[in-house]
């Protein structure tokens, strides 16, 4: 079954498709049904330990995009300065 889980997944991700843990648990679902057609499907459970091993001998990590760009901005150089500058006035202790 995880063979063929893991054949799905790879393409899935040449396609491109977005894959969470709920596409994993959807598509082992099917392979069970499919391997197993005589089980009840409430037998399958996908474990938190099973599928977190699972990842882990597959050598899969599951990545999120996000909406920002990694990008530094152009003038990186004038924000830290300004934050030094801030930091340095106001880490001095106060002279009474």
């Amino acid at each position: 079954m995880e063979s063929k889980l893991y054949e799905r997944f790879m393409e899935g991700r040449e396609k491109g498709q977005a894959i969470r843990r709920e596409w994993f648990r959807r598509h082992s679902i099917e392979i069970f049904i499919a391997l197993y057609p005589n089980m009840e499907r409430s037998v399958f459970r996908l474990s938190t330990g099973w599928f977190e091993d699972f990842l882990s001998r597959y050598k899969i990590s599951l990545t999120a995009v996000t909406k920002k760009a990694q990008k530094i901005p152009e003038d990186y150089k004038n924000i830290i300065f300004n934050w030094l500058r801030f930091n340095r006035e106001n880490s001095q202790p106060l002279c009474i």
